[in-house]
């Protein structure tokens, strides 16, 4: 018999059986679809990630400043340099068709071809300049009402700026360009200062540099993301060549690396080529084109890619092997037909791969269209958080979803699918090859006669009903297993699955708190500006503008005291030192005595103290266990954070390694009671001596109770003071000697609320020189919970996608699986009407074998999902560090649950849908 011939006979079966044949179908496209979600939907979300970081600030590198034509042969040399670009700053001149009295001038830049890409420049009007003379504008000119048009021409007399100031005894300070003007002297402003216009304090100097050029505006661009908004020039640009470059001076390179070798570091090989030069790199194209310094990450998104790729494989193979052997079992007679007329062990199994193969043929196109779909659709849920994470730096561009389907991709998903269609269908085929044409036709090539005894006490506790269904499992063992099958991998994906998101997202919450120091929880402010290295004159100096700006609701203030003393070691309690004894034994691997333990220590212990204003000192007080009058009454009344954390994380030995990583959650870091005192020492840098600032215990808070305000997670002891306390203490620690430092003085902090007016007082802010160079900081009130809600929100729609999709798998195999169990008891089931047995009676003897199967699926489900839990567990901890994970009881009582009502709901939905028929015909054959 030729080949053909079995699979036309294949195909007509196929067509005979629609249901059986669409249930494969359908199964193998959603494990496409799974498959190209993983590659597909990988590739799309880094090549996303990486245009909205270089929306943010552009698609270049790295940026060096200040370089010869030398220098940049040099730059060009290097090995992971793939592109260069010039620009040089030409300088600032008068606009002389400005509306806007605030912006009288243009900065002019110059750019070659390619910055004018790699910077995001994008056209409004016109065209790009291509010649020393023509020039672009901001649009932002002709928003503020510049009549300038495409065509004009403008003169630039360049110049620099300085500002003077004029009246004796006034000193000039503007906090945000970390400027002081005093009378006499002159001080030196760039383009991003403002315009005062004529003032009694100061004036603006117009310094020619002598050089001039004549432009014709060709163009204009949208306002580009370094044009300054409260500065005093408009943002323009003109073309220059490199050869231009090279001959006039010193200019600037933006660069583009070859990230093509991930075993190299571009980064640090140009810093290292580069020191002497002010280097910016540009962190976010960097970090989302997959060359992240942070391991952790990287080791996140490769283990969880391997585990979902891994999930599907095995999740498919066991279900699309559930399908085809079903199929296969149901349809032994015609192999066994076509056996006897000649067919060979080989054409049989031919048979098998025919259907697999040719089902394939149609549900790999199918389900990658619809993979791309879906990764379209998960691209556009993500968008928001992705641009959220990045807008949580700076403002960011919209960046439309596009596929990034490469040809890598498609290949692994057509590769990984026939490998595992092939894999599915492998035993079916073998088994049927293997089959003689008697034993086929029978359809009891497995069977084994035996004679069993009634069971009279299943009979008596469960009735006749009970008694079938214990008879039906038996016989139908190998349907009953398929059942099994389909709802253990259900089960399966559902309890890790559900155990993923639950812990995955519980650590990245974890770890976005700042470990050591306090996590700010104030919801209802926007911004937080705060002191670095302890000067408060700019500080000052803002809080005014803050106060005095009409887009600012309310201001609240704060002090950070990290280090600032120390308390005898009794302060700390019992259990705090002893889970530092057990960490320590950890590190020199055995059971330290007392006096070993002790003698690692001074007399002395660290001591953190924040200092609240008094609105917020009354809440705590009001939620915490304090007592209100001690508080009235002390000195220096102090609420002792009783929630603490030791860890071989925080806590090391010098010299020593830990057997293992061990974790401990303190509830009482000291045992000192109310009205006690916490006898403080402050160091005083300035009289070189040690200063006793003893604090009264007014009571305790909690974590739990300070909700809403603030959470500590750290290993020292946090007090919380009123605002004049702090001041009190900073009294002691500041050094009056300005040549000193004040790194060790309570650094204060500003939290913002702004009421929706347009202000620019956050983006002068920013821009402040001291916060640009790292001595005050300037972030979002809710930077860390914003992040990890963001993070958190994409790790929930990732992998609630995956089992969704993943579940669809599962439930057509279950509904296969029951669909044909009970399709191939029809004569059964006739049988048992002709004997007078009711629809009740039946639907309760189906209702104790889905009793029995969902047992036997929980008890493989719990066998095979507990491995997982634990090997997710234990990577979670290595990754992450260890937390308290519990053991998800209920999500396995949740997938039980669930699992039970499907199997149960199938069972009688498929029975019902059998109709009442003929008792006859269905006892002589089967009929779909």
């Amino acid at each position: 018999m030729k080949n053909h011939i079995v699979h036309y006979v294949t195909k007509q079966y196929m067509k005979q059986n629609r249901k059986r044949t669409m249930t494969a179908f359908f199964g193998i496209v959603f494990m496409v679809l799974l498959m190209t979600c993983v590659f597909v939907g990988k590739d799309t979300a880094i090549s996303y990630m990486e245009k909205v970081g270089a929306a943010r600030d552009g698609k270049w590198h790295a940026s060096i400043y200040d370089v010869n034509g030398e220098e940049l042969s040099e730059i060009e040399a290097m090995d992971h340099v793939a592109e260069t670009a010039v620009s040089k700053s030409m300088g600032i001149t008068a606009f002389k068709q400005t509306n806007n009295s605030q912006k009288p001038y243009l900065n002019v830049r110059a750019y070659s071809d390619k910055c004018f890409d790699w910077m995001n420049i994008e056209l409004s009007e016109g065209r790009l300049p291509a010649s020393t003379d023509e020039i672009i504008l901001s649009e932002s000119a002709r928003e503020d009402g510049s009549q300038i048009r495409v065509g004009d021409e403008l003169t630039a007399a360049y110049f620099t700026r300085s500002i003077t100031g004029i009246s004796e005894g006034v000193e000039s300070t503007f906090p945000f360009y970390e400027i002081i003007v005093k009378y006499g002297e002159t001080v030196d402003v760039s383009g991003d200062f403002p315009y005062y216009g004529e003032n009694d304090s100061f004036r603006e100097n117009i310094n020619y540099t002598g050089a001039t050029q004549n432009y014709r505006v060709v163009g204009f661009m949208k306002a580009p993301a370094f044009e300054n908004r409260s500065g005093a020039c408009y943002e323009a640009l003109t073309w220059i060549s490199p050869e231009l470059a090279e001959a006039g001076g010193n200019f600037n390179v933006s660069l583009m690396f070859d990230l093509s070798d991930t075993e190299t570091d571009p980064v640090g090989e140009l810093r290292e080529f580069t020191e002497k030069k002010n280097v910016v790199f540009n962190n976010y194209v960097l970090t989302f084109s997959g060359n992240s310094s942070d391991s952790t990450m990287n080791l996140i998104v490769n283990g969880m890619t391997l585990f979902f790729l891994v999930i599907i494989v095995v999740a498919s193979v066991i279900l699309i092997y559930n399908l085809f052997n079903m199929s296969f079992e149901e349809r032994s007679r015609y192999l066994g037909m076509l056996c006897s007329v000649g067919a060979t062990g080989r054409q049989k199994r031919s048979s098998v791969y025919f259907e697999a193969f040719y089902l394939l043929l149609f549900a790999l196109p199918t389900g990658f269209i619809v993979g791309l779909a879906v990764v379209q659709g998960g691209m556009l849920l993500l968008a928001p958080f992705v641009e959220n994470i990045t807008g949580i730096y700076g403002s960011v561009r919209s960046v439309p979803v596009s596929l990034n389907i490469s040809p890598t991709g498609v290949l692994c998903v057509a590769l990984v699918s026939l490998c595992t269609v092939f894999i599915s269908a492998y035993l079916p085929a073998r088994k049927i090859s293997q089959i003689g044409p008697i034993e086929c036709i029978r359809g009891n090539e497995n069977a084994k006669v035996k004679s069993r005894s009634l069971d009279v006490r299943q009979l008596r506790r469960r009735g006749a009903e009970g008694m079938l269904a214990g008879n039906s499992l038996r016989v139908h063992r190998k349907k009953t297993r398929g059942i099994i099958r389909s709802a253990v991998v259900f089960m399966v994906i559902f309890i890790v699955t559900a155990f993923s998101v639950q812990n995955l997202t519980r650590m990245v919450s974890y770890r976005m708190a700042d470990r050591g120091a306090l996590n700010n929880e104030m919801t209802d402010y926007d911004y937080i500006f705060g002191t670095i290295n302890g000067e408060f004159s700019e500080y000052e100096a803002v809080k005014k503008q803050l106060m005095a700006d009409d887009g600012v609701e309310a201001v609240r203030e704060w002090y950070d005291g990290v280090f600032i003393g120390s308390v005898p070691n009794e302060v700390f309690s019992q259990e705090y030192w002893e889970a530092v004894h057990k960490v320590f034994n950890l590190y020199y691997h055995r059971e330290l005595t007392d006096e070993e333990f002790k003698s690692n220590f001074y007399d002395g212990h660290i001591i953190n103290v924040m200092a609240v204003d008094e609105e917020i000192f009354e809440q705590i007080m009001s939620s915490a266990d304090v007592d209100k009058e001690l508080a009235a009454s002390a000195k220096y009344p102090a609420i002792v954070v009783q929630d603490g954390e030791i860890s071989t994380e925080n806590w090391s030995v010098y010299g020593h390694e830990p057997e293992k990583y061990q974790f401990y959650q303190i509830e009482r870091m000291t045992d000192l009671e109310k009205g006690e005192i916490i006898p403080m020492v402050l160091y005083s840098s300035e009289e070189e001596r040690q200063v006793e600032f003893p604090l009264t215990v007014a009571g305790y808070a909690s974590n739990d109770q300070l909700k809403g305000l603030m959470s500590f997670h750290t290993e020292q002891m946090w007090v919380i003071v009123p605002l004049n306390t702090g001041d009190a203490i900073n009294e002691v620690l500041s050094n009056k000697d300005e040549s000193m430092d004040n790194y060790h003085v309570m650094q204060k902090q500003l939290f913002i609320r702004l009421n929706g007016k347009d202000t620019e007082i956050i983006h002068q802010i920013e821009n402040m020189p001291a916060v640009t160079e790292g001595r005050y900081f300037l972030i979002q009130a809710n930077f860390a919970k914003t992040l990890a809600d963001s993070m958190n929100a994409m790790i929930r729609i990732l992998l609630y996608c995956f089992v969704f999709l993943a579940s669809v798998i599962c439930l057509l195999s279950l509904y296969n699986a029951i669909r044909g169990k009970l399709l191939s008891r029809r004569q059964e089931f006739a049988m048992m009407k002709s004997m007078g047995a009711t629809k009740r009676q039946m639907r309760k003897a189906l209702d104790y074998e889905c009793e029995a199967i969902v047992l036997r699926s929980v008890l493989w489900a719990v066998l095979f999902a507990t491995p997982l839990v634990l090997i997710i567990r234990m990577f979670l901890m290595n990754v992450f560090g260890y937390v308290r994970i519990v053991f998800p009881w209920p999500i396995y009582l949740a997938a039980a649950l669930i699992t039970a009502i499907i199997i149960v709901l199938l069972t009688q939905s498929c029975f019902s849908r059998m109709g009442e028929g003929n008792i006859l015909e269905d006892i002589r054959e089967e009929r779909e």
